[in-house]
């Protein structure tokens, strides 16, 4: 018997010149589309922090009046870069009525890669490996809420930098061991911007509370929270005189200062 072979035609529908060029369009726009969205992203994450403010050294000092464990926490609208010890869910640490702070968390911070060669941190390898720190250390963002902006504050000229930081930490009764860190930071830092004249102001105790909040347990008798604020400026520029608040040492007392450049 011989075997039949039914021959079938299958029908395959072949796509027009004018088909083939629509499709290669969308093709070629739907790519398109998706780089310049991936390039947005990525452009956007690379720019919104640098629109941000950032804080720089806040320095956080406690005086109890007896030895104490002490636990400090950073709001979550914070996002922290630098923190000296390491946050752990937090800092915890003991504070003796001189200042000094012993970390109680102290296998989170590794000493060697600490950025002690950079100027604001250069006693970071020393304090970490003695644990004996003289105040905490962050720097961050303030994520969710804008900087408060004052109309009031000082035009200086940056020649004079060092004099004035130094007349307004008296008038803010810093000790001497703040005073000459405080003078020391920002008198460099401002001078690094190449600016004749700028605008400074501060922000004191609530106003710092309630862009920048911080959880002490236990709490303070006295919460001294300090930001200077630097714009650049000029010379004909009038501005109020700001009052300063001095700081307050009776009993358990918290001493902070940082700043942002703007």
């Amino acid at each position: 018997m011989e075997d039949i072979i039914e021959n079938k035609q299958i029908n395959v529908d072949i796509p027009t010149d004018e088909e083939i060029f629509k499709f290669r369009k969308k093709l070629i726009v739907f790519l398109l589309s998706s780089c310049i969205l991936t390039t947005t992203i990525i452009v956007a994450l690379m720019i919104v922090p640098t629109l941000m403010n950032n804080t720089r050294k806040p320095a956080i000092y406690l005086y109890p009046q007896e030895t104490i464990q002490i636990s400090i926490k950073l709001d979550k609208s914070i996002k922290y870069n630098n923190v000296i010890p390491q946050y752990k869910n937090g800092w915890l640490v003991e504070a003796e009525p001189n200042g000094y702070l012993r970390d109680l968390q102290p296998q989170y911070t590794k000493c060697k890669k600490l950025p002690y060669k950079e100027f604001g941190f250069e006693y970071s390898k020393h304090a970490c490996e003695i644990n004996k720190y003289p105040y905490i250390y962050w720097d961050g963002i303030q994520i969710k809420k804008p900087l408060p902006d004052k109309e009031y504050g000082f035009v200086v000229k940056t020649e004079n930098i060092d004099k004035f930081l130094s007349q307004k930490a008296d008038e803010m009764l810093f000790n001497e061991k703040e005073k000459k860190e405080f003078v020391r930071y920002w008198s460099k830092t401002t001078k690094e911007k190449n600016w004749k004249y700028v605008k400074i102001y501060f922000l004191q105790n609530e106003e710092v509370e309630n862009y920048l909040p911080i959880y002490i347990e236990p709490k303070p008798e006295n919460s001294n929270r300090i930001q200077i604020i630097i714009k650049k400026a000029k010379k004909n520029d009038k501005l109020e005189p700001q009052k300063l608040i001095p700081i307050k040492r009776d009993g358990y007392t918290l001493v902070e200062w940082g700043g942002i450049i703007k």
